[in-house]
């Protein structure tokens, strides 16, 4: 929803959402789009950031060797 539509009651809901215990699927691509990696050599930790409403989150995971442009 656009930020403005948050105000229209009809569209805004009884009760606010608490995302607390929702889970989310996130995919992206491993190439950027003009075909170079997404990560480096140098990368060895990748990062989310997710922000919903006034709520921010991260995760961190480690970067396998095998999805570094030199293994590859």
């Amino acid at each position: 929803m656009r930020p403005e539509l948050r105000g229209v009651k009809g569209l805004a809901g009884v009760l606010q959402r608490n995302y607390d215990y929702e889970r989310f699927w996130v995919t992206f691509p491993l190439t950027r789009e003009d075909g170079s990696p997404l990560f480096g050599d140098a990368d060895r930790v990748a990062q989310l950031m997710v922000r919903i409403i006034n709520k921010e989150g991260r995760v961190e995971w480690p970067v396998p060797a095998s999805m570094r442009p030199s293994v590859r």
